[in-house]
């Protein structure tokens, strides 16, 4: 593995566009999530939309923020997993999501979330050497990655990459007992496992950071 420092300015080029905002009814940001085919669907954590009733949205596009009205397509809250479906002829730019997550090009990550006011959150950082269980809601989820990179809530439901921009999984904060944000990211093999049959067969993005 690399384990040079990440290039956060370079690996954003291919990474935003695919970064979005899930609102509620009032239109506030209550979660990030990544859009994962050219046809509108979206990958989000389940918790954080749970209890919503209406769903949207939010892209960023070189016009500006376009919103959307989203259905759930399925949940699998056993890794804190929900897949959208933007309700929208467009095509979309995206992240490919990998079987696995063995071929990590370096340690050094970088986590993704869109703000309450629609600006990017990002942060760089490391991954732990080993996996964990963590407790979420009423499940507990195994193999979970942790990382020092995610240390908003606002990044939560967002992508994790690496330094090739490739999807590592979906971010977590979680605030532990002393009210401090720990970084925690459900690998991709669980978005592969659960959701392959909605996936395309290759990214929009052609061009591969070197």
């Amino acid at each position: 593995q690399n384990t040079a420092g990440i290039d956060l300015q370079q690996i954003s080029s291919h990474v935003l566009p695919a970064v979005v905002g899930i609102t509620d009814e009032n239109a506030n940001i209550i979660a990030s999530g990544v859009i994962i085919s050219p046809r509108g669907y979206v990958v989000t954590t389940w918790h954080s939309i749970s209890s919503l009733t209406k769903l949207n949205v939010q892209v960023r596009t070189t016009a500006g923020v376009s919103t959307y009205l989203a259905d759930v397509v399925r949940i699998q809250p056993e890794h804190d997993l929900v897949l959208l479906k933007m309700k929208s002829v467009d095509r979309f730019l995206y992240m490919a999501v990998p079987p696995n997550n063995e071929q990590l090009w370096s340690d050094q990550v970088a986590s993704f979330g869109m703000g309450v006011s629609g600006q990017i959150v990002n942060k760089t950082g490391t991954m732990g050497s080993l996996p964990v269980t963590l407790n979420v809601d009423k499940f507990q989820i195994n193999e979970m990655l942790t990382t020092s990179s995610v240390y908003s809530w606002e990044q939560t439901g967002g992508p994790l990459v690496d330094a090739r921009a490739q999807l590592v999984g979906i971010n977590l904060a979680i605030k532990n007992n002393q009210n401090v944000i720990e970084g925690y990211a459900i690998p991709s093999k669980f978005i592969y496992l659960h959701f392959k049959e909605w996936l395309p067969g290759t990214a929009l993005t052609k061009k591969k950071i070197q």
